[in-house]
């Protein structure tokens, strides 16, 4: 696994970030939970592409992610790519210490069009 072999490269010097995000939420906590058993100390995850929840979709997403695995979760809005945006409104009751510790907004659409 290559989470593996980078924890093993890096060896403490700095965290070790996978990306664990699926559209599937089920599929999301397999590889959340395998990413956190091969080491990563914490979880980049993609909002839920192809399917696009609603806000309410979005935020039983990620919460059942954080009940099934005890890891920090980075949230990665990019609506250019997904055809979702996460209201950041809608999951202020998921930012906290205890649950999703950031959120990364990707509000730049030129840089989806490429050159």
């Amino acid at each position: 696994y290559l989470i593996r072999e980078a924890v093993k490269h890096i060896d403490g010097r700095i965290p070790v970030i996978a990306g664990s995000g699926a559209n599937s939420t089920k599929e999301a906590i397999f590889l959340t939970k395998k990413s956190k058993e091969l080491g990563a100390d914490a979880c980049l995850l993609i909002t839920p592409y192809y399917n696009k929840p609603n806000q309410r979709g979005m935020y039983e997403h990620f919460k059942s992610i954080n009940d099934n695995v005890d890891i920090p979760q980075i949230l990665y809005n990019v609506p250019c790519r997904t055809g979702v945006d996460i209201i950041i409104n809608g999951l202020k009751m998921l930012i906290h210490p205890s649950l999703i510790r950031f959120v990364v907004i990707w509000r730049n659409k030129q840089a989806c069009i490429g050159p």
